[in-house]
């Protein structure tokens, strides 16, 4: 025996699996119709639920750390997107800022970090709509992070990533602030490093 949860991810994932070997068994030209199987997980959750929105968001939150845990990226997208949409619906601010993460943390993961930017970033909005200063200026330091490694922007990003850091200590808050500091030296470090490397290949 399975638990409920357990059993969902296995049934929606043989689903995926026999949807998808048929699709590629299909001769040339044959290709209509798209692979809905992920979606079965999302049934499943709401006949379980009917339509009881904290119990759908639980199920939910439970089988993203199944999903995540087991890298099933592309169906933990589907259901954390679907999660996102009845969060908004309702105005649970809570469930939107953990599907906002996990979306972008999914798309970070299969390295589409376009739209892993773009779901922070309304990550971002979401905390400066509910008045959260701290975790607002947490989130664009991250952003701010990414054109370094994902861009190669560290020269230009670094002043923007120490100025927030300077708003941090000012606000008080020095557990963020000391983190992200530890984040800031790596950033000085690799630009120390190109700095480096290009005096020496360079005349």
């Amino acid at each position: 025996m399975c638990s409920f949860f357990i059993c969902i991810i296995r049934r929606g994932a043989r689903r995926w699996f026999e949807k998808t070997t048929s699709y590629h068994r299909r001769p040339i030209g044959t290709t209509k119709g798209g692979d809905t199987s992920r979606y079965f997980i999302i049934e499943l959750v709401r006949a379980h639920c009917s339509g009881a929105t904290d119990c759908t968001l639980a199920a939910y939150n439970t089988i993203l750390d199944k999903l995540e845990g087991s890298f099933h990226h592309t169906a933990g997208l589907v259901v954390a997107k679907d999660m996102l949409e009845l969060s908004r619906r309702i105005g649970n601010f809570d469930a939107e800022e953990n599907a906002l993460i996990r979306i972008s943390d999914f798309y970070g993961f299969m390295g589409n970090h376009f739209m892993q930017t773009t779901y922070r970033t309304d990550l971002q909005t979401l905390y400066e709509r509910i008045g959260d200063r701290e975790k607002m200026l947490l989130t664009k330091f991250v952003l701010l992070e990414g054109h370094v490694w994902y861009q190669g922007k560290g020269k230009e990003t670094y002043p923007a990533m120490k100025a927030i850091l300077v708003e941090m200590e000012a606000e008080g808050f020095t557990k963020s602030a000391n983190r992200e500091r530890i984040r800031l030296k790596y950033v000085s470090e690799n630009l120390a490093w190109k700095r480096n490397l290009k005096s020496r290949l360079l005349p």
